[in-house]
């Protein structure tokens, strides 16, 4: 798996990763791995609504750590085991299980955004953009693009379609998903997207410096900067498919 990110010898956009993403960017490589990342409820206990303040999200940051255990729904020794199936709703409004409609048997790419971020989350969106013209007409066919909210409450299926509109309009095979804030949490987390120290892992600005990307039907799973070389991008997810399909 690691040997499949050492293979990405694209070189980054014009942005080099600070010291936390680096970091998150490292978490989430051990997480793939299956080295010490804790596994999640399928919900989150219902521990505060969301944080109001930096004091309350440091909290609950802590809180999250602590909840989250080993309590799986699917036995069969895959990475998907720790993942959450939560519900989650769609742009178009659409109720969907996150394991069993979206990741089971298929290739994933999964980056967390919300609608309202003005700062990184544009670039990555366009970097993505660019990502999903590489990749071509596999996308909606073996290959699916999933971007979540992690402001539930705020991002509604409206919002995300006018969000979805400032980047060129919909996209065959990538869906804006969002649902509740603590569910949401919990895939976070199960995916190894969150931060070791928790007053960064408080601000939700501090996770979309990563992409992850997994095969279920191989078992193969592994992330990379959302930053990084788009072209880069879409040759590491192709590998994991195991096709030598030219990339764009």
């Amino acid at each position: 798996m690691l040997k499949t990110i050492l293979e990405a010898k694209t070189p980054m956009m014009n942005t080099q990763m600070n010291r936390s993403t680096f970091l998150r960017y490292c978490a989430l490589l051990l997480s793939a791995a299956g080295t010490g990342v804790a596994q999640a409820h399928s919900t989150l206990s219902k521990i505060a609504d969301v944080p109001d303040s930096k004091t309350s999200d440091v909290a609950g940051s802590n809180a999250r750590r602590t909840h989250i255990k080993q309590q799986v729904h699917r036995h069969n020794g895959k990475v998907s085991d720790r993942i959450p199936n939560i519900l989650l709703a769609t742009q178009d409004d659409k109720p969907l299980r996150f394991y069993d409609d979206l990741v089971r048997n298929k290739t994933v790419i999964v980056d967390f955004m919300y609608a309202t971020c003005d700062d990184r989350c544009p670039m990555k969106t366009f970097n993505l953009v660019d990502v999903h013209r590489r990749l071509g007409g596999r996308v909606g066919h073996d290959i699916f693009m999933l971007s979540i909210s992690l402001e539930g409450k705020r991002d509604t299926p409206e919002m995300l379609r006018q969000y979805i509109k400032r980047y060129g309009g919909p996209k065959t095979g990538w869906l804006y998903l969002t649902g509740d804030y603590h569910d949401v949490e919990a895939l976070r987390y199960s995916l190894g997207v969150y931060d070791l120290d928790p007053i960064i892992d408080a601000d939700k600005e501090s996770h979309d410096g990563i992409v992850t990307f997994g095969n279920d039907s191989t078992n193969r799973w592994s992330a990379l900067p959302a930053m990084m070389d788009s072209r880069g991008i879409a040759r590491t997810v192709s590998r994991i498919t195991r096709d030598t399909a030219r990339i764009g």
